[in-house]
């Protein structure tokens, strides 16, 4: 099982509609239904899309959800996981405040450029399945 069997199962988790993870991730619903058709293993939407389930990078892309209830196990999981750890701001130059104001949409796109920007950098930041856009 591939991302994009992954993506489906989330989404489906969440109850949400293509269109409405495409809108998230800043691309088409129909985007979103070829990525679960072909059990795509990565896009460019990756990053944006994980921010937008509220799981790191690496469980969308590692997780092998075979049904709704497995992918809701992963986003209890998740979520309980955040809850036990305190949030710590990691970023001192930028407003705390500012960011949890943002809508939805404008924090995921925050959250993904932030893991973008790190990734090329070499620095792991989405540790232990942390969330920006949860911890909001």
């Amino acid at each position: 099982m591939g991302m994009g069997n992954n993506i489906k199962h989330l989404r489906a988790a969440k109850g949400w509609s293509h269109d409405r993870l495409g809108a998230l991730a800043e691309t088409s619903d129909q985007t979103i239904e070829m990525l679960e058709k072909r059990d795509s293993t990565r896009s460019k939407y990756t990053p944006v899309i994980a921010a937008a389930f509220g799981i790191s990078l690496e469980s969308l892309l590692s997780a092998s959800l075979d049904s709704k209830a497995a992918a809701e196990k992963l986003l209890t999981s998740m979520a309980a996981g955040a809850a036990k750890t305190a949030m710590v701001w990691p970023f001192e130059e930028i407003d705390e405040g500012k960011v949890r104001a943002l809508s939805e949409r404008q924090r995921v796109k925050f959250e993904a450029a932030v893991l973008i920007a790190a990734a090329q950098a070499g620095v792991d930041v989405a540790q232990e399945g942390k969330s920006m856009a949860t911890a909001a």
